[in-house]
């Protein structure tokens, strides 16, 4: 006799398209494009203490903009897994394990789906550190305390204010491109 195996039961939350995404066992078929674009596009990174709206999706285009062709889908999923489980601040990430864990394996669903390396390549965290960098100075106020990380040279960009449709519309169009160019699996 078979021993009987205990799933636990989904965790589940809603997403834009109105699937039930499954936080503990994240499905290929539950991972959508139109989820990702709009949830990137609305979550504000650091926790709202920006000068001004800025999104995880703003933040994404950027880092894309530093890499290479063959890293640009890379740069721009990166930070996918947020769109389920929202842009917790990197300093509570530390400290949250069982969040790390979820986020892993949502980033590792997302690869599978968009063909893309899991873990991402080394030049992906480099260009998301640079652009943190240039986060720090133009889009957050001065900070007086000690930063969690030492901070590379800030990505040479300007960052410029953007309304959350104009981020969406710019972020979904340079994905569909991206995503269109891949050779088919």
């Amino acid at each position: 006799m078979k021993p009987l195996t205990i799933q636990p039961a989904p965790i589940n939350i809603h997403t834009f398209s109105g699937i039930a995404f499954d936080l503990l066992n994240p499905q290929p078929e539950m991972i959508l494009l139109e989820d990702i674009i709009h949830s990137l596009s609305l979550i504000n990174r650091f926790n709202g203490a920006a000068r001004f709206p800025y999104s995880v999706a703003q933040h994404s285009l950027y880092v894309a903009g530093l890499l290479p062709d063959e890293f640009k889908l890379h740069g721009l999923l990166h930070d996918a897994p947020e769109a389920y489980v929202g842009d917790m601040v990197s300093p509570l990430k530390k400290i949250m394990s069982q969040y790390k864990e979820v986020e892993a394996n949502i980033s590792r669903v997302v690869a599978n789906v968009f063909g893309l390396s899991y873990p991402a390549p080394a030049e992906v965290k480099k260009a998301d550190l640079a652009v943190l960098s240039a986060e720090r100075e133009q889009v957050l106020n001065p900070s007086y305390g000690p930063w969690y990380k030492d901070f590379p040279l800030p990505a040479d960009i300007h960052i410029e204010e953007m309304s959350w449709s104009q981020v969406k519309d710019l972020f979904s169009s340079e994905l569909q491109s991206l995503i269109g160019k891949r050779p088919k699996q």
